[in-house]
């Protein structure tokens, strides 16, 4: 008899843990809506959790939903609203004219290439050194600020040393007409890329 109500004693607390258990994630759940998953106090995240649970919190969809378990498709289109998905293709639109890009990496080709990044058009030579002067350096940097083929869709600045000793010196010379012939040329390449099309 001693071993039925012992039996049934546990059970009881068994049974009444569970639904505490359940009230309490409920209870958890209320919190959330009210202070946010990662900062309801009630919840013992901490430190690295914590940047990781605020990263997924911030990823969160305009219906709250972090997308996990999305395709990058279903997320785009969540965002931008088009429900057609196109198949579960996503169309990429750069921020970067392709012909002002292939003119800049027309005219740069004969120079060796030490920074390159096609996505925010940005072309940084290494340094070039003159032969007959190996006193002076010089890099050059091309940024693509344009998606349309325009005058003003790219900038070329020089960057230029003076060597004295066993350092390198910023030369105060101007090379602004330099910087202006590079322009040009990349322009008139990127015309000539456009008018093939």
């Amino acid at each position: 008899m001693k071993i039925i109500n012992l039996t049934l004693l546990a059970l009881i607390f068994v049974l009444g843990g569970c639904t505490n258990a359940n009230q309490s994630e409920e209870n958890l759940k209320k919190l959330d809506k009210i202070y946010g998953y990662c900062d309801n106090p009630h919840r013992s995240i901490t430190g690295r959790q914590y940047e990781v649970c605020k990263a997924r919190e911030d990823s969160a969809g305009p219906d709250g939903e972090i997308g996990e378990g999305k395709s990058f498709s279903e997320i785009f289109s969540s965002i931008t609203g088009d429900k057609s998905n196109n198949n579960g293709q996503v169309q990429v639109i750069s921020a970067v004219n392709r012909d002002l890009w292939r003119g800049a990496m027309d005219v740069l080709s004969p120079y060796p290439i030490k920074n390159i990044d096609s996505n925010v058009g940005y072309i940084e030579t290494d340094w070039i050194y003159d032969k007959s002067d190996t006193s002076r350096r010089c890099l050059i940097k091309v940024q693509i600020n344009s998606v349309e083929l325009i005058s003003t869709g790219v900038t070329t600045k020089f960057t230029c040393q003076i060597k004295d000793g066993q350092d390198w010196y910023i030369d105060p010379q101007s090379y602004d007409n330099q910087s202006q012939k590079i322009t040009l040329n990349i322009l008139s390449k990127a015309s000539e890329f456009n008018s093939l099309k």
